[in-house]
């Protein structure tokens, strides 16, 4: 690999990147925030690296490697650092790499999701169908509710004692019969939380919850260092890229939410000059 990096600035303020409304829908009080449209900022694509930032303490250091713009990995992030979001606390239901099968229906093999949608679409809208179908309702209901059971397990194990009061609350109610976006807090695609960055959120609460949707990200800014090189064209060079710059930076300046298992011994704040100049040492 050849080149450097090239600091970019957002050449938009945070709410004009974000367009966040509070939820239409009103699915539950604990996230009742959603982000409706996010616009790019110039220059945010491509390989590169970026940082995250909250009131000026650096939090979280990631890498970006695809044509798509940055600021689709920062609304990732910042769903999950406000805990106002819908995100999942556990990712998808694989096995082998592969979508784990719950259920076959007409010879097609159902996912966790697509049982999902076919209990709400069969039962829970068709409440007749209870009685005229009642072992059917019966078989899927229960295997839905298994494995509720299984992953709010899971969930215990992962987030230990982060888990408490409203969210220990929302977690034990839900059922077969709550709704599809709640159910997915717990097994589903899209946005998946991780201890630290939950944690982040809990320890922030108070905070983040004084704001509203105009404001709600006032306090984090990004930069994205991109890199000017030859750009990556595969996962192996994406990986490559990664243990080339990434992690090393992580390990060094060891941000509070990234993984434990990728820092080094202690937390060094960083402004992005400091980041530049050790990503440039690493190259």
């Amino acid at each position: 690999m050849s080149g450097t990096f090239r600091i970019i600035h957002p050449n938009l303020e945070n709410h004009q990147i974000f367009k966040v409304q509070v939820d239409s829908k009103k699915i539950n009080k604990l996230f009742d925030l959603e982000i409706k449209k996010v616009n790019p900022i110039n220059d945010g694509n491509g390989d590169g690296i970026y940082s995250i930032h909250y009131k000026e303490e650096l939090i979280y250091i990631g890498r970006h490697n695809t044509k798509k713009n940055v600021v689709d990995r920062w609304e990732q992030h910042l769903k999950s650092l406000t805990g106002r979001f819908f995100v999942n606390f556990l990712g998808p239901d694989k096995k082998k790499g592969r979508v784990e099968s719950f259920y076959k229906h007409n010879g097609k093999d159902l996912s966790f999701n697509d049982l999902l949608n076919h209990f709400n679409k069969q039962f829970v809208q068709r409440k007749d169908n209870f009685n005229t179908d009642t072992d059917t309702f019966e078989k899927i209901k229960t295997i839905i509710e298994k494995h509720i059971a299984k992953k709010r397990n899971n969930l215990r194990v992962r987030y230990q004692n982060l888990i408490r009061s409203e969210f220990d609350e929302f977690f034990k109610k839900i059922n077969a019969f709550s709704n599809k976006k709640i159910i997915q807090t717990l097994t589903g695609d899209g946005t998946v939380t991780s201890p630290n960055r939950f944690n982040f959120a809990i320890k922030n609460r108070s905070d983040f919850l004084k704001k509203n949707e105009s404001n709600i990200f006032e306090d984090f800014s990004f930069v994205f260092y991109k890199y000017l090189g030859k750009k990556t064209k595969n996962k192996k060079e994406q990986i490559e890229f990664g243990n080339k710059f990434e992690k090393p930076l992580i390990k060094y300046f060891s941000p509070e939410v990234n993984s434990e298992s990728d820092k080094g011994s202690k937390f060094i704040n960083a402004s992005f000059e400091d980041i530049l100049n050790h990503l440039n040492q690493l190259y």
